[in-house]
């Protein structure tokens, strides 16, 4: 995946979303840091055409949120959760996705019953 993602010429903005303790990350290393450095749009957003941009429907297009997020690289951690964030803290998960694509400052917070609940995680914790 780094091979491909990696390359400067990549002219899509990407983002990577992992859980704290998740596998795939420990096993991937800095393969997201590495491909979001060499991202063209990690500091500055992609280029947009505001005609064509996604809008939700609403009958009061003012009241439309647009999906400025999407113009940007970069990574993601999701608290107290592992490879099933989905599971493991639902709440942040989703809050970093609307995070991402609005480009909003949602909080991403830990999820204190799998705290108490959750088994020996991998960092020991």
């Amino acid at each position: 995946m780094a091979d491909k993602l990696a390359q400067p010429g990549y002219d899509l903005p990407i983002s990577f979303v992992y859980g704290d303790n998740d596998w795939v990350q420990m096993l991937e290393e800095d393969v997201a840091d590495l491909v979001i450095q060499n991202n063209k749009y990690r500091d500055e957003p992609a280029p947009r055409d505001d005609q064509n941009e996604f809008e939700p429907y609403h009958k009061d297009k003012s009241k439309c949120l647009k999906p400025t997020g999407l113009y940007k690289s970069r990574v993601h951690i999701v608290p107290t959760s592992d490879h099933n964030m989905s599971i493991d803290n639902p709440h942040a998960l989703a809050s970093v996705i609307i995070n991402d694509i609005y480009d909003t400052q949602l909080p991403v917070e830990a999820n204190e019953t799998y705290l108490e609940a959750a088994p020996t995680r991998l960092d020991g914790q």
